[in-house]
């Protein structure tokens, strides 16, 4: 099982790409769209900039329905604010992983979406971690879809 520095490493990585590919994100593209019913760019930046941390604060309140409060500066922000939004993001997981330690995360359980409950450092690694990187490839996609065509391998696995 990974500890806290390896988590924090791990989401720290994942972080820093989307952070990248958000730079690559068009403003005149915000709004775009794969297809009708699919989030736009806009609506996918503002899921990354919380689905990270929302898993771990409802693992920690034992309580799946804080994920249905967006924060007001969320649900508002912007292409400009997205950065920003990654940042705080980035920094409030590690102060959750930093206040449970190496040792809460193996024997602490936390709630999971679907009702079970496992170690908290594999429920972060179950939820966040696997969030972070399945919706950065997401916005790799949107990004290059939506006419940043110079986006390459590197981009979404390296954010170079």
């Amino acid at each position: 099982m990974l500890n806290s520095e390896e988590l924090k490493a791990a989401i720290s990585y994942e972080i820093r790409i989307i952070r990248h590919l958000g730079t690559k994100v068009d403003p005149a593209q915000v709004d775009w769209r794969p297809t009708p019913g699919q989030r736009s760019t806009l609506e996918l930046l503002r899921y990354l900039a919380q689905c990270g941390i929302v898993p771990v604060r409802a693992m920690l309140a034992d309580d799946w329905r804080v994920a249905g409060d967006v924060p007001k500066e969320i649900a508002e922000m912007t292409l400009d604010d997205f950065d920003g939004a990654m940042e705080r993001q980035e920094k409030d997981l590690h102060e959750a992983l930093d206040s449970l330690g190496d040792a809460q995360l193996i024997e602490r359980k936390g709630k999971m979406p679907w009702g079970d409950y496992v170690p908290m450092g594999h429920g972060v690694f179950l939820t966040s971690v696997r969030f972070l990187c399945a919706y950065r490839q997401q916005l790799f996609l949107y990004a290059k879809q939506s006419g940043a065509h110079e986006l390459n391998t590197v981009d979404a696995w390296r954010g170079a």
